[in-house]
């Protein structure tokens, strides 16, 4: 269980710090652009955009951000789980009492 849990956190800690670049149609890498969600749109932007083709790499950088996040979330979800897991073994639990007990027992004399 334990190997399980931590190759689960190692692949989403790869592939968080992997950096995401897609590959255009004639081979060349493409930088993810900044979506227009993070960029100020200026009043004049209207017709003259229209006429611009849709290169798909704003949705791209939104897609790859959004996917980075859920692969945070679920990281941090999982090393809670670890941190909940070994907190709450029965074993730990188990030994942690029975050093209470055998020091309430010296204790008393």
């Amino acid at each position: 269980m334990r190997v399980g849990l931590f190759l689960l956190a190692a692949f989403a800690v790869i592939t968080w710090l992997l950096p995401a670049t897609a590959v255009a149609q004639d081979g060349e890498p493409v930088t993810p652009a900044i979506s227009v969600i993070d960029q100020a749109i200026p009043a004049s932007a209207g017709a003259a955009d229209a006429a611009e083709p849709f290169d798909g790499r704003a949705t791209e950088a939104t897609v790859i951000r959004v996917r980075r996040t859920l692969v945070g979330i679920a990281a941090a979800t999982t090393v809670g789980l670890m941190a909940f897991w070994w907190h709450t073994a029965p074993s730990r639990r188990l030994r942690i009492a029975t050093q209470r007990a055998a020091d309430r027992v010296m204790e008393q004399g």
